[in-house]
């Protein structure tokens, strides 16, 4: 079952995360495979944010602090922890082809292996 969260976060919040990820040095991203599965990665042209780099943290907790403050999302998945969020972005010619999400993922910051399919 999937949930729908519209307007997650308000248009201002929107318009920042939008404009600091637009403003990250193009150099900053690394080829999106690098964290795809071994049945993804074939298939995986993109870019991300490092999740170490200070945007992807910053807007990381944004998106985390907008998921618990979020009732019908608390309810809905009852998380314990929630992995942190990733950023990509696709370049003219780039797709992330027909594919199946890892269910277990480590996360990158805290290096707890979390489901990723909740």
């Amino acid at each position: 079952m999937l949930l729908v969260l519209e307007n997650l976060l308000d248009a201002p919040a929107l318009a920042a995360l939008r404009t600091a990820l637009l403003h990250t040095a193009p150099t900053d991203w690394q080829d999106g495979r690098a964290t795809a599965g071994y049945a993804a990665a074939a298939l995986k042209r993109n870019q991300q944010l490092p999740a170490q780099h200070p945007q992807a943290v910053a807007q990381g907790r944004r998106v985390l602090d907008a998921l618990a403050g979020n009732a019908r999302f608390v309810s809905f998945a009852l998380p314990q922890r929630v992995l942190t969020p990733m950023f990509n972005r696709h370049a003219d010619g780039d797709e992330y082809g027909f594919h199946i999400d890892n269910a277990l993922r480590i996360d990158p910051l805290s290096g707890q292996r979390l489901r990723a399919d909740v």
